[in-house]
């Protein structure tokens, strides 16, 4: 599991176009499944955006072909890897 925690500070409707994105992406993509954005009520960002990826090298390698990041409206994320379940 990828847990991808993020800052935005532009128009919802281009967060959610950017998650239609990273949908089809990750369904053009074996191995990785989007499970959606959640608003996180114990970590210091507005949203996370969580994945199960077979391992981690298809999500390293996988990118929107288009989205070109905009650090005034997304301005700074960190990412938490899990392995398992054990």
């Amino acid at each position: 599991m990828i847990l991808v925690h993020f800052d935005w500070f532009g128009p919802i409707a281009e967060l959610k176009e950017l998650d239609e994105k990273i949908k089809k992406k990750c369904d053009e993509t074996e191995g990785l499944d989007f499970k959606g954005r959640y608003s996180p009520h114990n970590k210091k960002y507005h949203w996370t955006s969580i994945f199960k990826a077979k391992d981690y090298t298809i999500w390293n390698n996988t990118a929107v072909d288009d989205y070109v990041r905009d650090y005034n409206v997304h301005t700074h994320q960190e990412q938490e890897i899990y392995e398992g379940p054990v």
